[in-house]
């Protein structure tokens, strides 16, 4: 399949793909936290909400290049997986 041409698309995509899923998951955590204070059932929301928007965000950028790197696939994966387990937690700690 032949490599898309370099749109500003493309290198956003790439600039967060270089970016690494543990510093971003660190960075939800602190933006989150920041919001939530010491609700922690707000916590959980808010870092669902963040994850759900990043995985849609790495999502985008595998569709727009019409081509699904393994790296990428396993992070937007585990994005939605974390957005889950956050989402249940917050049910959980809110009642």
């Amino acid at each position: 399949m032949a490599e898309p041409a370099d749109t500003d698309e493309h290198k956003v995509g790439d600039a967060a793909a270089r970016l690494g899923l543990s510093g971003t998951i660190a960075a939800l955590e602190r933006q989150a936290r920041a919001q939530a204070g010491d609700d922690e059932a707000l916590f959980h929301r808010t870092m669902a909400m963040l994850l759900y928007g990043r995985w849609a965000s790495v999502s985008y950028h595998v569709d727009r290049r019409q081509c699904t790197l393994p790296q990428e696939s396993a992070q937007a994966d585990l994005l939605i997986t974390l957005a889950i387990d956050h989402r249940y937690a917050a049910r959980t700690v809110g009642g």
